[in-house]
């Protein structure tokens, strides 16, 4: 299979080829070992088998996910997570958090952000309890996610006091510790078809996943398939290269860093709040 017949692959499923570009070599040779498992030796025969052949259809789009990420990836983020983020969700007391990792991959996000809460929770007021749903279309990523299992190379951006408290080490593999795996659901969710529960998640993650890979003429439904599962004063977080779609969203960019949004509820609350304040009853 070569770039155009990628290229080609690419549109039969809504994909972008920009999105695909730095890691398509990777990709195409998960491909190359389905034909031949299906005995296809003519990559333009396989293209016809995705059209019309939904087992084989549905194979290739799980072929075609990346797991590329990295603990604490993009930290500038993360830094805002811990410093402002997470104070405004865990203000007023709730009974709980709930964490939606959408396009988790390998878990390193997932893991990233149970680190950072068990930080928080040594250095502040006793946090509510954290639960954390991560989903992805891939059962192969999930299931490698929830057991935890990085190389040296993998964990070269998490500080050694981290890896000392949060992994163990068996030669040259780490493994994820029994405590941060708690309370965490790992979900296999295709989101093109579904999202999850509404007004339950105070934070989603959607970074480096569907606004990368597909076309930009699909962003608004993704997007709107996603934003109902926020609670009110939820945020939904993109990666640092994404852009969200023109059209209405019912969110709101954070006017101190880019890529964060929320529920335009939020802003109704708190513009309802400052009115209040500011004429009395």
């Amino acid at each position: 299979m070569n770039d155009h017949q990628f290229h080609k692959l690419l549109d039969i499923f809504g994909y972008s080829w920009k999105g695909y570009r730095r890691v398509r070599k990777g990709v195409i040779k998960r491909l190359i070992r389905h034909m031949a498992q299906l005995n296809i030796r003519n990559a333009d025969d396989y293209l016809e088998l995705c059209k019309t052949v939904p087992g084989i259809r549905n194979e290739t789009r799980r072929l075609l996910t990346v797991s590329i990420s990295s603990f604490f990836r993009d930290r500038p983020l993360w830094e805002y997570i811990k410093q402002k983020m997470i104070l405004q969700m865990t203000a007023g007391n709730p009974d709980q958090v709930a964490v939606w990792s959408a396009g988790c991959a390998l878990g390193q996000e997932v893991y990233s952000f149970k680190m950072l809460w068990r930080i928080l929770e040594d250095e502040a007021d006793p946090l509510p309890p954290l639960f954390v749903t991560a989903t992805d279309i891939n059962r192969d990523y999930l299931d490698r996610a929830a057991a935890g299992e990085y190389d040296s190379q993998t964990l070269k951006d998490v500080p050694e006091d981290l890896r000392e408290r949060f992994f163990y080490r068996d030669q040259e593999r780490y493994f994820v510790r029994g405590n941060l795996k708690e309370n965490i659901t790992w979900r296999l969710q295709d989101l093109e078809v579904s999202a999850l529960e509404k007004n339950f998640f105070d934070l989603i993650f959607l970074r480096n996943s569907l606004l990368t890979y597909r076309r930009k003429e699909y962003h608004e439904g993704i997007i709107k398939r996603i934003t109902p599962a926020l609670t009110r004063k939820g945020f939904l977080v993109i990666g640092a290269r994404e852009t969200m779609p023109a059209g209405n969203m019912d969110l709101f960019r954070v006017e101190d860093f880019p890529g964060v949004f929320r529920s335009l509820l939020a802003l109704e609350t708190r513009i309802g709040t400052c009115s209040t304040s500011q004429y009395g009853e």
